[in-house]
C-alpha cells in the first residue's frame, strides 16, 4: 500500500489525538469512509520538535508490520512538520517529499538531488 507519513505542527502537540485531526491529511482520512494507502500520523510531546531516529524507527516498525510498499511511502509536514520533513529527508533521501511551509539545513541540499519535493511556502511574510 503506499503509505504517507504526516508530520503535524507545533500547535498539535501534546496529548490529545484530536489535535492532530485538525489539519492536514489526518483531518481528509477521519472525513472520508474509505482510504486506499496507509497514514501514518504521530503526535509529538509537548515543548518536543521532531526527532528523526524515532520517526525512523515508527517508519520501520510499520513498513515490517503493514503491507507497505516501501518504493511509495511520501513524508508530508505541516509548519515544524515541515522541518521534520526536510530533516527526516535529509538523513533518509530516499522518500518523496511534500513540506508545508518549514525549513531546513542548508549543507544538507546536496542529498535532495534526486528526491522528488513538492515544496509549499508563503510568498510573504
Amino acid at each position: 500500500m503506499p503509505t504517507i507519513l504526516f508530520l503535524h505542527g507545533a500547535g498539535q502537540r501534546g496529548s490529545n489525538l484530536d489535535d492532530v485531526k485538525k489539519y492536514g491529511v489526518p483531518k481528509i482520512v477521519e472525513q472520508r469512509a474509505i482510504f486506499f494507502l496507509l497514514s501514518i500520523s504521530p503526535q509529538s510531546p509537548c515543548s518536543e520538535y521532531w526527532n528523526v531516529e524515532r520517526l525512523n524507527t515508527l517508519l520501520e516498525q510499520v513498513i515490517v508490520s503493514y503491507p507497505v510498499d516501501p518504493d511509495r511511502v511520501y513524508l508530508i509536514g505541516l509548519s515544524m512538520g515541515g522541518y521534520g520533513t526536510w530533516h527526516l529527508a535529509a538523513a533518509q533521501p530516499e522518500r518523496a517529499i511534500a513540506p508545508i511551509y518549514g525549513g531546513g539545513n542548508l549543507q544538507a541540499a546536496r542529498n535532495f538531488k534526486n528526491l522528488a519535493v513538492w515544496a509549499f511556502h508563503r510568498d510573504k511574510e
